[in-house]
């Protein structure tokens, strides 16, 4: 029955159908690419703030591992610890602890495996500075591709994947560090925003214990809201939303004007309001449903794919589930927005609609 309904919504209107599924399609899509780049923001932000919240200590290579993991002992707040390394004028980090996985993502290519981490294989992600700009190379520095052989201490390291910082530094497990590698200094972040004493006491505690010099502590800084941030995109992301449910709005309005006849007729011989309204909504919502599945396999295979083929750092944060609960939104939204609409043409008396038919 609903499948009829949708085949007469197409044959008799063939072009309000089309411009219909289109911004159905349309609005969908910008709800993933507004979702992804909140969730990008976010991403962004956590690495801004991270050097806020960043010591750097110069090392004197003496049982650097076993200080290391006096730090974590003793400090519980550390949520990230890596070496920084000077390979030939160009910096190399070396995570040695990480909290969360929240800096393992790459914008091209794969990340360490558990193997590359543990066993200490000779692996390496590379800068995504120099690749993105690679096209814009003026020889000032070498561009690796994935796949190539990058040295350290003359040792051979397989790039694998293309980091997500934006800078020169490439990146390999601490288990990989050459023997005779001398480490220039470690890195510490700590979960949260410290006073100005407290980051004073802590750059104490870390010179004593690494024998070395603070080169780098994070400063007091305000607490800022999203809003304060970001309220111009907020705003702008409302609008582009409300423009679009407008117009759907507008459109599917103007297409059950123009089938009153067709609402009328099917009154007439008998047809309840409630089947009706019930028809017609599932009408719309397997319309939406489609669209949305759509919309997902457009999203995910084609706009994500071109925004990183531009050299965007666009990724696709959304997992299955999260999909799921934008349908459910989506769905939601659709029907508060539709069933009124509905609800409204149905109940009209057949023999005034075909009076002014």
């Amino acid at each position: 029955m609903v499948l009829n309904y949708i085949y007469s919504f197409f044959k008799n209107n063939k072009m309000l159908f089309t411009i219909f599924m289109l911004l159905l399609i349309s609005s969908v899509c910008a709800v993933f690419f507004i979702t992804n780049f909140l969730s990008n923001i976010f991403i962004e932000n956590s690495y801004l703030i991270e050097k806020d919240r960043t010591y750097i200590v110069s090392l004197d290579n003496v049982n650097t591992e076993q200080k290391m993991e006096t730090l974590l002992l003793q400090n519980p707040e550390v949520s990230l610890v890596y070496c920084l390394i000077n390979n030939e004028g160009e910096a190399i980090r070396a995570d040695y602890y990480d909290k969360s996985s929240s800096n393992n993502i790459t914008s091209f290519g794969k990340w360490f495996s558990e193997e590359d981490t543990l066993d200490g294989n000779h692996k390496v992600i590379l800068p995504n500075y120099p690749y993105l700009f690679r096209n814009q190379n003026t020889e000032e520095y070498e561009i690796y591709e994935i796949g190539d052989s990058y040295f350290i201490n003359d040792i051979p390291y397989e790039a694998i994947g293309i980091g997500t910082l934006i800078d020169f530094v490439y990146q390999i497990p601490y288990k990989s560090i050459p023997k005779n590698c001398e480490l220039s200094f470690v890195a510490i972040v700590t979960d949260d925003f410290k006073s100005e004493v407290k980051i004073q006491h802590f750059s104490a505690y870390l010179e004593n214990l690494f024998n070395g010099v603070i080169m780098e502590s994070p400063i007091e800084i305000p607490k800022t809201s999203f809003w304060n941030n970001y309220s111009t995109e907020t705003i702008l992301i409302i609008g582009i939303v409300s423009m679009g449910i407008f117009n759907l709005v507008y459109i599917y309005t103007y297409i059950l004007d123009t089938r009153r006849k067709e609402i009328a007729i099917n009154r007439i011989l008998g047809r309840t309001k409630l089947s009706s309204i019930v028809n017609y909504y599932l009408e719309t919502f397997s319309l939406a449903t489609i669209a949305f599945i759509l919309s997902s396999l457009f999203f995910k295979y084609v706009i994500l794919v071109q925004l990183k083929n531009l050299g965007f750092l666009f990724k696709d944060s959304l997992l299955f589930a999260n999909y799921l609960v934008i349908y459910v939104g989506f769905i939601f939204i659709f029907s508060v927005v539709f069933l009124p609409i509905i609800i409204l043409y149905i109940t009209k008396s057949p023999s005034e609609v075909l009076s002014d038919v």
